[in-house]
């Protein structure tokens, strides 16, 4: 939905904008908030998000988080050993080919950038 009127709500006064031409809404939240709906007004739709509760970019479940958040990372019930690594693999892999990057299903420093290009911190 690009260019369309939202409102944030959760966090004290309702702020509103209006997402940028690929559908990104943009918005700050206080430090001390948890949890915000983001509303699309023209569409009647309601979404709402925890916020504050990420793992640091650094970290590998951080940076699997924001996979998910994007489409690109789903888990596995067997979270360790090979699956996981498969699944890192698959989710890195499928996150470089919607970005042009060259397909190398590891996190390597052009792939880092995109990715908080594409998620933010």
């Amino acid at each position: 939905m690009s260019n369309e009127r939202f409102i944030v709500q959760g966090d004290g006064t309702p702020r509103e904008g209006t997402t940028d031409g690929g559908g990104l809404a943009h918005f700050e939240v206080a430090a001390y908030a948890r949890d915000v709906r983001l509303t699309f007004p023209a569409h009647n739709q309601t979404f709402p998000m925890r916020v504050g509760d990420l793992d640091p970019f650094d970290e590998i479940t951080g940076t699997r988080q924001r996979l998910h958040h994007l489409g690109h990372y789903h888990p596995m019930q067997d979270s360790c050993g090979d699956a996981q690594r498969e699944a890192d693999r698959l989710a890195f892999s499928s996150f470089q080919q919607a970005r042009r990057l060259p397909i190398t299903g590891v996190a390597d420093d052009a792939t880092m950038a995109a990715l908080l290009d594409a998620h933010g911190v």
